[in-house]
């Protein structure tokens, strides 16, 4: 019962960040997006920041379960990369990828102010970026992705260009629609990685 009512609250709190920004959520949002009273919050979690911290892990995992079943399934580099690469336009084109979308911009938006709150974007992105590079590297070490810019500096570039992605999608779906995006980020990233 425990896991299942954790997984409630952070449904919850993931839900009040998307419906009032993160500086205006507070435990009365997250209780009442959640169903649950106040009480039952302060059982599981001492305060908000505690929360948050969770949450991020909640999702670093839910992100991280479906890479590792996308990848292993995939027989190559690049199928295995462009796995990895997809996973944000199949996510974002659904109302919980929005709300997401939405959270992660909040997040981002308060890590230059908050220092927990950096901290917990930095611990995501560093996991992030590590399974790119790992990914990268494997892709290099099989002749298939050019040699001449590090692994790293490769992965770094690939999550910028995604989170810039989400953030031009998250401010104007319109003019920057993610789906159609996403398919030209990844038909560019190929010949950039490819040589």
């Amino acid at each position: 019962m425990g896991d299942t009512r954790r997984r409630q609250i952070l449904e919850g709190l993931l839900r009040a960040v998307a419906r009032y920004g993160l500086r205006e959520c507070n435990m009365s949002r997250v209780a009442e997006e959640a169903r649950l009273s106040r009480g039952i919050l302060h059982y599981y979690f001492s305060d908000k920041e505690e929360m948050l911290g969770a949450l991020v892990d909640h999702l670093r995992e839910e992100n991280f379960r479906h890479f590792a079943r996308s990848v292993s399934r995939m027989k190559g580099p690049w199928e295995r990369l462009r796995s990895v690469l997809r996973y944000p336009a199949r996510r974002f084109g659904r109302e919980r990828g929005a709300m997401l979308a939405k959270v992660w911009v909040e997040f981002w938006g308060l890590s230059s102010e908050n220092e927990r709150v950096r901290e917990f974007v930095l611990r995501l992105q560093s996991d992030l970026r590590e399974l790119l590079r790992l990914l990268v590297q494997d892709g290099q070490d099989a002749g298939v992705f050019r040699r001449d810019v590090p692994a790293r500096h490769l992965a770094i570039i690939l999550m910028g260009a995604l989170e810039g992605l989400v953030l031009q999608w998250r401010f104007d779906p319109r003019g920057a629609p993610f789906a159609a995006t996403a398919r030209s980020l990844e038909r560019v990233m190929e010949r950039v990685l490819r040589g």
